[in-house]
């Protein structure tokens, strides 16, 4: 009678995943290998299928050596949902010739987009001067790379006049 050795199994690391992307998954220790569950994958009977779960899966693999012993090992996939990012505007509106700060929150990093009457490109806050209704977008990244977008308008308004009265004499 011959003793076979269970295999190693190997699942690889956990994985952080943004939502909707896709992660090669990595087995290895045997011969043929079998994961589970198979939702959001490529080909189940592969060592290394492509996952793209909806939701944060912990997949398991099982690992079969060459002489049929059986292993398995788990690895995790966090799906990452993508920042939504928020920008402070006040009231959207801006009186012709002045400045406005529009300050992002809701992600990590963030630029801004066109460059065009505004202090820079990236950061949280920026400072903006249009002289007519403009339109930036905000792109946001995380700590894990996952990117969301979101849009904010400026309508720029007349400057206020001064009034002047007009006097009239009579002599």
């Amino acid at each position: 009678m011959t003793i076979h050795p269970l295999p190693v199994a190997s699942a690889g690391a956990d994985q952080f995943l943004c939502e909707g992307e896709s992660v090669q998954l990595q087995a290895s220790g045997g011969v043929s290998y079998q994961w589970t569950p198979v939702t959001g994958l490529s080909d189940p009977g592969l060592i290394n299928p492509v996952a793209t779960p909806a939701l944060t899966t912990t997949y398991t693999v099982l690992v079969t050596s060459a002489q049929d012993c059986q292993a398995s090992d788990q690895v995790v996939v966090q799906v990452v949902p993508a920042p939504a990012p928020v920008v402070n505007a006040g009231s959207g509106l801006l009186c012709m010739g002045d400045s406005l700060e529009l300050v992002a929150t809701g992600a990590q990093f963030y630029t801004w987009s066109p460059n065009l009457f505004i202090s820079g490109t990236s950061g949280a806050a920026v400072e903006v001067w249009p002289t007519t209704d403009q339109t930036w977008t905000v792109t946001g990244t995380d700590q894990y790379g996952c990117i969301g977008e979101s849009t904010v308008m400026i309508t720029v308004v007349p400057a206020a006049t001064t009034p002047t009265a007009l006097i009239m004499w009579r002599i």
